[in-house]
């Protein structure tokens, strides 16, 4: 998968307390018009995979599922902080 032009940060992990569920929060910044709800498809749809590369790295019993839920907290700080300018 490749998405230039973004800048993709994870937020947020909420991870249940039987360790199978990871609901993950990613906030997403383009330099172009490229919306973030497309980037985050392009994420979900690579999801086995993420998940697989996981698997390699954690010494767990498990590899939770992942949710992928798009934050938009900063775009609503940044909006906030303009309004506060004028």
């Amino acid at each position: 998968m490749i998405i230039d032009n973004a800048i993709i940060s994870i937020t947020k992990v909420n991870l249940s307390s039987d360790i199978k569920l990871a609901n993950v929060h990613i906030s997403i910044f383009t330099s172009d018009n490229t919306n973030s709800s497309e980037i985050l498809s392009l994420i979900i749809k690579e999801k086995k995979e993420i998940k697989y590369k996981m698997g390699l790295l954690l010494n767990a019993k498990y590899v939770p599922e992942l949710k992928f839920h798009l934050d938009t907290s900063m775009e609503s700080y940044d909006e906030i902080n303009n309004l506060l300018k004028k």
